[in-house]
């Protein structure tokens, strides 16, 4: 089993103010977001990320730049928004939660902020054989 490497940052459930901001370790193990508590070592809670109906750069004004936000569904019809602000690797965490985040609950902005395009999907692939072999591109 792959080593998951625990990327340190802020949590924020709901509004960013000062009473709810955690501090956390994320780990992204397949489609799943594990937290960790302040050293990385205290499992605090996970969700399936199968279930997050959009991730896309943070709208509240008051948090840090590079800020993502988690909606994830939670009931059929009640969804909650969570905000995470890694400390150094913006990039690191989009990748992790970009390959495990249904591509389209991801948000265009930062499919081109981190790899300046979008994967191709649906009817726009067009498709070519060779030889005896189908595929796509």
């Amino acid at each position: 089993m792959p080593e998951f490497k625990p990327l340190p940052g802020l949590w924020c459930e709901g509004e960013w103010t000062d009473l709810g901001i955690k501090r956390r370790h994320f780990v992204v193990d397949g489609p799943v977001l594990k937290l960790f508590g302040r050293r990385g070592k205290t499992f605090k809670g996970q969700f399936n990320l199968m279930a997050v109906t959009a991730l896309r750069p943070a709208t509240e004004s008051a948090a840090p730049m590079g800020s993502f936000e988690l909606e994830v569904r939670t009931s059929r019809s009640h969804t909650n928004t969570y905000t995470l602000a890694p400390d150094h690797s913006h990039a690191e965490l989009f990748i992790a939660l970009g390959n495990a985040v249904p591509s389209h609950a991801t948000s265009d902005d930062l499919w081109h902020m981190h790899l300046r395009s979008r994967p191709v999907t649906g009817a726009a692939a067009h498709e070519y054989r060779l030889r005896r072999t189908l595929g796509t591109g």
